[in-house]
């Protein structure tokens, strides 16, 4: 918005731009736009390199053909002097597009021409399966979208979606769910676990997936009654109590130990409890398919993630971006501090790109 003012005294006119206040990210959903743009800031400022420039590193018709007649060209280093691009030659120097010897003072030595890279210079703002497109590493799943759909606008409407449904409301909250998301997928490239370990419960098929790594298979059955509405882990704990089992035996080892209970192979000793195993395999047949969608479906990627962070309480232990805060969340979402320092450093650019000290509640 443009602005014209007056002064009284003098009749001046001075012409202003007035620029509107955004509001903060409290209790409103994200743009398109808005995520597009923290996601580039996030990478223009991480991971940071000088790296020297050489005449390979030029479009072809910034280079003179005097560089080009010579023997490697392409590997001379570009040095610059007075904000002009040359290249040396014995004792001689050049300019880089003209070709033009270019007299220096004997007692000066120009610089390397030196250009920075960040991230986003490696990966531009592309996220998911976008990134991967005509690249050979690609993960063995990834998010899958219907033909006509747009990465950013899916993954800001299933975020959007996720911060309600699961109250994570505050610029703070937001802060700290996108941070942790963003080192568990890679910086919002893979939303599976490279390897992955047999240790899971359930073995390797129940490794990690989604924007904060779902893993073993009662929670994967916990995250499936969830999504359909079904109340299958609560069918598991009763198999768990009648096996005599105290919670420390995944869905798959248990269902192993029921098959092999007299009370389940033993038709009319207790139906109840044959039901029970029986129910419980048949969800479990729907989990194995069911899996692997937290990987491949953007709003089961997403929302997996806002399931966690509520079941686990999270909200409840933020109270600001310091180290101590982040330890906190970071070691409910991996029992540890399995990546701790880039979790910090994550938080703090989440913070300062979501413009978090001019938070309206700073909460």
């Amino acid at each position: 918005m443009i602005a014209v003012i007056t002064l009284k005294s003098t009749g001046q006119q001075i012409t202003a731009e007035l620029k509107e206040k955004k509001p903060c990210f409290c209790n409103r959903d994200f743009t398109v736009q808005e995520v597009k743009d923290i996601i580039k800031g996030i990478r223009e400022n991480d991971d940071i390199i000088s790296r020297r420039q050489y005449i390979k590193d030029f479009p072809e018709n910034e280079v003179a053909q005097f560089h080009k007649n010579k023997d490697g060209y392409k590997n001379n280093p570009v040095l610059i002097y007075k904000g002009k691009f040359i290249v040396k030659y014995g004792e001689q120097y050049f300019s880089l597009k003209e070709g033009v010897e270019e007299k220096i003072p004997n007692k000066v030595v120009p610089p390397n021409y030196m250009e920075k890279f960040s991230d986003f210079t490696r990966k531009g703002d592309k996220i998911f399966s976008d990134y991967y497109k005509g690249k050979t590493n690609k993960p063995e799943e990834q998010i899958e979208l219907k033909s006509g759909e747009d990465m950013y606008e899916e993954f800001t409407k299933c975020l959007n979606y996720t911060f309600r449904e699961y109250g994570i409301t505050t610029c703070l909250q937001k802060i700290h769910f996108l941070a942790q998301c963003y080192v568990e997928t890679m910086h919002f490239l893979n939303t599976i676990e490279e390897g992955g370990s047999s240790a899971y419960s359930g073995g390797i098929a129940y490794k990690g997936r989604g924007l904060i790594h779902l893993t073993h298979d009662y929670n994967y059955l916990r995250y499936y009654d969830k999504s359909c509405e079904t109340h299958f882990y609560d069918v598991y704990v009763r198999c768990l109590k009648k096996i005599g089992n105290n919670g420390s035996m995944g869905v798959t080892e248990c269902l192993k130990q029921c098959k092999k209970d007299k009370r389940y192979i033993e038709k009319g000793k207790d139906d109840k409890f044959r039901k029970d195993v029986d129910d419980l395999i048949a969800a479990m047949e729907k989990v194995e398919k069911f899996r692997k969608d937290v990987s491949t479906v953007m709003i089961k990627a997403v929302g997996c993630a806002g399931w966690f962070w509520k079941e686990s309480k999270i909200n409840d232990v933020i109270t600001g971006i310091d180290e101590r805060t982040i330890r906190k969340v970071t070691k409910i979402i991996n029992g540890g501090d399995n990546g701790l320092d880039d979790r910090i450093k994550y938080t703090k650019l989440f913070a300062k790109k979501l413009n978090y000290e001019n938070c309206t509640n700073h909460k």
